[in-house]
């Protein structure tokens, strides 16, 4: 449901924004979510493997990981003005700026309750979240000049400081700064794999858009996140597979072998219901297109059935992510993304400076995650003998 505001939010921005506006917004949007993924990757993993812990164990943690969320969110937030300046979009940037803090301690607070067996706590408050963004992005199919792209990014930070007050009520949370540095020696080595890998997954998403801001133009950012958020449906459920494999595998005592059978039945629906999905959406009428995405639909219809294809190798990766994450693998994850983000900058860095076009970033894309996809599954996959140990 968390991811499902945040795609709402883009959607809602897109209607209102400029293709330069809605392109600044697409790369404080990536930004945000790198800070997410760091956050989620060093705090949230491992609040997950204390899966079976008792409610004292895992409240402390979760006020420690509030604590670090909030401070991790300020800095991050200076980053979201610089980047807001530079690209002439300040009110933007500042938009960003407030949201970035409440957001990281909402998702802090999430992992904590799911990790405590109370999954419910997360359903209520972000349901109020998603419910709140989908209000607003009703709002702008009403009409779109009602409000700027600033002020849908403010709507969604108020609603974002809603859900973390709630979840901190309801799960006994405060923050706790007191041994906040003893609890992050605390297998630190594993918190910062975890945090690099998952901010990585972000940081290349950034890296690439950006490449492609320089060498195309704005409307190259416009294309190819634009695509990305008509997708965001998919993008949203296997973003909650880790949620939902990690704790439970580690209650369950579950064997590798059963966890892999698990994912890869998931990655196979995954990627039929990705390719049938971006192919509809490739085929649908402007007028609909134009509903979803306003001025920035033209430009992402000539990528979606590439970006289709890339989210299948994106799929896949993340049932190597989640399985890698529920054997507390973190030296074989980090080095799986690092490989991956290579391939994918060097490779579309060189397609957008000679090809000039959107589409070519897109295909440099889809051959990035296939190819890293299928590498990583033959090297991982129980019963390879190349599955190594932590």
């Amino acid at each position: 449901m968390s991811s499902a505001s945040n795609g709402l939010i883009v959607l809602a921005v897109a209607r209102v924004a400029t293709v330069n506006e809605f392109g600044a917004a697409s790369l404080l949007f990536a930004i945000s979510a790198a800070a997410m993924g760091c956050a989620r990757g060093s705090l949230g993993t491992p609040l997950m493997l204390m899966a079976g812990d008792t409610d004292d164990e895992i409240r402390s943690a979760a006020s420690r990981a509030l604590s670090s969320a909030l401070l991790f969110g300020l800095i991050v937030s200076g980053g979201a003005v610089a980047t807001g300046i530079l690209l002439g979009e300040a009110t933007i940037g500042y938009a960003f700026a407030v949201a970035i803090p409440f957001i990281l301690a909402t998702d802090a607070l999430r992992y904590s309750v799911i990790t405590a067996a109370r999954p419910h706590l997360a359903l209520t408050w972000d349901t109020v979240w998603t419910v709140g963004s989908f209000v607003m992005l009703l709002v702008t199919w009403q009409s779109k000049h009602l409000f700027g792209p600033a002020t849908a990014v403010l709507v969604w930070a108020l609603l974002a400081a809603v859900c973390a007050i709630g979840l901190a009520f309801a799960f006994h949370t405060k923050p706790r700064v007191n041994g906040l540095f003893a609890w992050w020696k605390e297998e630190y080595l594993h918190r910062l794999r975890y945090g690099i890998e998952a901010g990585l997954e972000q940081v290349n998403v950034i890296i690439v858009v950006s490449i492609a801001t320089a060498a195309i133009g704005m409307s190259a950012a416009a294309a190819l996140r634009g695509s990305s958020t008509v997708l965001a449906p998919f993008a949203i459920l296997m973003s909650a597979l880790p949620l939902v494999i990690v704790p439970e595998s580690v209650r369950a005592g579950l064997s590798p072998e059963q966890v892999w059978r698990k994912l890869c039945n998931i990655g196979v629906l995954a990627s039929v219901t990705l390719l049938v999905f971006g192919l509809a959406l490739w085929l649908a009428p402007p007028s609909i297109g134009s509903l979803v995405l306003g001025d920035s639909w033209d430009a992402a219809r000539n990528v979606m059935p590439i970006i289709a294809i890339e989210y299948v190798g994106a799929a896949w990766l993340l049932v190597v992510a989640s399985f890698l994450k529920s054997q507390g693998k973190s030296s074989e994850l980090l080095g799986a993304r690092l490989a991956y983000c290579i391939t994918s900058i060097t490779l579309c860095s060189a397609i957008a400076f000679l090809s000039r076009e959107a589409v070519g970033v897109a295909v440099g894309l889809a051959i990035s995650s296939l190819s890293m996809s299928i590498a990583v599954i033959y090297r991982i996959r129980p019963g390879s003998g190349r599955h190594r140990g932590r």
